[in-house]
């Protein structure tokens, strides 16, 4: 954590789906410090802060579920029974956007209000692409796109997705399995990474076509977006993930604490 005069008043802490946690120190609306651990316990310990210290959590190990549309901020009354932020679901297409998302898109809301358009989020293993509407998840739709690339040993950001590759299979997403067969056969991990990205542009066209687009993902992930959105003669606003996740605790305990 880092060093500090202040002494913390609450904490912000994100529970990822791999178990490990991330956590925030503020005092009021300032942020003291961040650390991580491997456990709950472990965070406090590097926080510097006491087992009970007041919490703002969002846990994506819950099952708590918000079904779409909903308003990306928890109504207060509801985050003060309980300060745990639930994911989101949709039905068709079948869709959950873990809460780790939920607390970014928070976080860039807060920083940019009145933002109306579609935030993609890259985080374990999926990629998320959410309509937002005056402060509302009205869609999304997601895909396996970084589990895919990994698993055909060909993880996002190791290359440059090669741009042919991509509008390939984005003018034919049906071939995709073929394409994907040829690429690994070659062990062109670039092309492997194109040919993904093609086909899910295809099918997230509605999503991109004419929208305000922000992208929030680790670095090498965001590397690989980045192009492939570039490809399309798209602007993408990018943010740092673990920015909007801060930002993101402060707009909740903003919910809880109102300004008169």
């Amino acid at each position: 954590m880092q060093s500090t005069t202040s002494s913390p008043e609450w904490i912000g802490v994100l529970r990822h789906g791999s178990g490990t946690f991330t956590g925030w120190a503020y005092r009021g609306r300032s942020t003291l410090g961040q650390a991580a651990g491997d456990t709950a316990s472990r965070l406090m310990e590097h926080l510097g802060v006491p087992a009970k210290m007041p919490a703002i959590v969002a846990d994506d190990s819950a099952h708590g579920l918000t079904a779409l549309p909903a308003a990306i901020l928890p109504d207060a009354a509801d985050l003060t029974k309980n300060p745990s932020l639930n994911g989101m679901e949709q039905t068709a297409p079948a869709a959950i956007l873990p809460p780790s998302a939920r607390l970014r898109i928070a976080g860039f809301l807060a920083l940019n209000p009145d933002w109306d358009g579609v935030v993609l989020l890259v985080m374990d293993g999926r990629s998320h692409w959410v309509h937002l509407s005056a402060g509302e998840a009205v869609s999304m739709i997601s895909f396996l796109t970084p589990m895919l690339a990994a698993n055909l040993g060909a993880p996002l950001g190791d290359a440059a997705p090669d741009i042919k590759a991509l509008t390939n299979s984005q003018s034919r997403p049906e071939a995709l399995a073929a394409h994907l067969s040829s690429a690994d056969l070659a062990g062109d991990e670039a092309a492997i990474a194109g040919h993904l990205l093609g086909a899910e542009l295809s099918a997230s066209k509605p999503y991109w076509l004419g929208q305000n687009l922000a992208l929030i993902a680790d670095r090498r992930s965001a590397s690989a977006y980045r192009a492939a959105l570039a490809a399309q003669g798209l602007t993408v606003t990018e943010t740092d993930a673990d920015a909007m996740a801060q930002n993101g605790f402060i707009a909740l305990h903003d919910c809880l604490n109102p300004v008169a």
